[in-house]
């Protein structure tokens, strides 16, 4: 079995275990409301692998709806927990911008003809943006948090990881497909994979969290 196989059956085996886990735990009432979109979220995923794998049309226009439903996951997340209004606004924004692409872009090109590589590189300029805008609203906090059981904590570094290290993987993509070098293309989407298990791992974490009453008490002042 070839490298990508390999990554390829152990991110469906962790996307399965983090649906199981989420499925658990997400909707317990104890815990955050925003964790409640992730089981969809997991399960997309993870039917998108299945029911792709037999027709190449198919398998792309799977692939390239599931990078809206993802932006819009991540971005719907990111609005439940995030307080900045600006950020907020601009994620908005962003989504109405991408739409327009993706739609615009879908009916001159095809939904299943390739894969909308840009799309993806947009989606991941979009999220980025409100992970590092929430890492510094928690290092501007007064409060001491305790991150080892804050689900948010695990879920933004889940997505950030998945994000920042898939980016070169498809920036080559695009370089290696304009050059017809597209065994190699093929070759880097064990990248994909490997990022997609680490943050099933975090987003296990996450799910697991006792989101509400974990926080350590705010510091008395001198």
């Amino acid at each position: 079995m070839t490298i990508y196989y390999i990554s390829f059956i152990a991110s469906a085996v962790s996307n399965i275990l983090a649906l199981a886990v989420g499925s658990l735990y997400c909707y317990r009432r104890t815990n955050e409301k925003f964790l409640r979109i992730f089981p969809l979220y997991l399960l997309m995923s993870f039917s998108v692998d299945i029911f792709s794998g037999s027709f190449r049309n198919a398998r792309f226009a799977l692939n390239n709806l599931f990078t809206a439903a993802e932006l819009l996951t991540f971005a719907w997340f990111f609005l439940q927990i995030l307080k900045s209004r600006v950020i907020k606004w601009q994620l908005g924004v962003s989504l109405l911008g991408f739409a327009g692409f993706f739609i615009t872009y879908s009916m001159n090109n095809g939904l299943g003809k390739a894969p909308n590589v840009i799309a993806i590189v947009l989606e991941i300029f979009i999220i980025i943006v409100p992970c590092l805008t929430w890492y510094h609203e928690l290092f501007t906090r007064q409060e001491t948090i305790n991150l080892f059981s804050d689900s948010s904590y695990w879920l933004v570094t889940g997505i950030l990881f998945y994000l920042s290290s898939t980016l070169p993987f498809y920036v080559a993509s695009i370089y290696f497909t304009i050059h017809g070098l597209f065994l190699a293309a093929q070759s880097l989407l064990s990248i994909n994979n490997f990022a997609n298990i680490i943050m099933y791992l975090l987003f296990i974490k996450g799910f697991t969290c006792k989101a509400r009453g974990e926080s350590l008490p705010r510091q008395a002042k001198k």
